[in-house]
């Protein structure tokens, strides 16, 4: 993850579909899945190696979020009590979403399950942080079809 200076970025759209204040700060990204024999040395020809850019939801939560499983079923997502809202990738895979400053978990929409496989210590999502006039990189991985 890294910052870089911000310009006003897209808000994201909610459940309620309420319009949230555009913002100069915020996370962009892309949306990779990846697939076959990614071992160090190993050829990209010759074992299926592939990385997809993915078009999906990207969904952003205010704070940590508390989850044991790299999957998260949509039903329960959207009762979450930290639920902000989500934004579109695009067919590149990249994305961009202004917000407040803070603290945010994002995850990636497939099929009807929420993913990210990075957790931290305290067995909750990796969060990105977000500060004043930068804005966060961060790369959304899909690694459940890929061997290391």
């Amino acid at each position: 993850m890294s910052s870089r200076p911000a310009v006003e970025l897209p808000s994201p759209s909610t459940l309620d579909q309420k319009t949230l204040p555009a913002e100069s700060q915020g996370i962009v990204g892309t949306v990779q899945r990846l697939s076959g024999n990614h071992m160090p040395g190993s050829s990209p020809s010759q074992n299926g190696q592939a990385t997809e850019l993915v078009s999906t939801q990207v969904w952003i939560f205010s704070g940590k979020v508390q989850n044991m499983s790299p999957r998260w079923a949509l039903a329960e997502a959207r009762e979450h009590p930290g639920l902000i809202g989500w934004v579109a990738s695009d067919a590149e895979g990249r994305f961009a979403v202004g917000l407040p400053e803070g603290e945010y978990t994002v995850l990636a929409q497939y099929e009807e399950d929420l993913y990210l496989n990075s957790f931290q210590g305290d067995g909750s999502y990796s969060s990105v942080e977000v500060t004043e006039d930068q804005t966060t990189e961060v790369d959304l991985v899909n690694s459940e079809n890929a061997v290391f």
